[in-house]
């Protein structure tokens, strides 16, 4: 991705917390970050379906929600199609090692302890956004390099057929 696209292009940044305060408060925090867009859910299930069908770039979710916990909203989105490489961070009041370790095998890729810090929040988001913009730009890197090669086999195959000709 150029410097451009880069500038133009805003990250979404999906906000899951049951907790209507708690959600407005990272809402006041996260949106002010540069070339972002927030979406927030109070109800697990929802933001679910929201990712289902429009891609998210960052989710930062609560651990402790009735229904649908942190963990399961984290199990259910790495089963998503497209879901499988977006940065995940969990937000959790929980000293419990063991809430962390089944996190981090489900695929959550940072934490924030509660109560929560308004620099930590920023720059541990900042690092999200920069985790996925690196995926994106390996992704277009190498969907990239794979044009170059089918062009450069394309051609190939062209001069190969157009010596056969000329042998004949």
């Amino acid at each position: 991705m150029t410097r451009a696209s880069q500038a133009v292009r805003s990250c979404s940044i999906v906000l899951v917390d049951d907790d209507p305060l708690g959600l407005a408060m990272l809402q006041d925090l996260v949106e002010p970050l540069p070339g972002t867009r927030v979406t927030g859910f109070t109800d697990p299930a929802e933001a679910l379906g929201w990712c289902a069908a429009n891609p998210a770039d960052v989710v930062i979710t609560d651990y402790s929600m009735p229904g649908v916990s942190g963990i399961e909203l984290i199990r259910a989105l790495r089963a998503c199609e497209g879901m499988r490489e977006i940065p995940i961070m969990m937000i959790t009041a929980s000293e419990d090692r063991e809430v962390r370790y089944e996190a981090l095998e489900l695929g959550a890729n940072d934490f924030l302890g509660k109560p929560i810090d308004r620099l930590e929040v920023k720059a541990r988001t900042l690092n999200m956004l920069a985790i996925r913009r690196g995926q994106q730009e390996a992704a277009e890197r190498a969907q990239m390099l794979e044009r170059e090669v089918r062009s450069a086999t394309e051609a190939l195959h062209e001069r190969e057929h157009e010596m056969i000709l000329r042998l004949a």
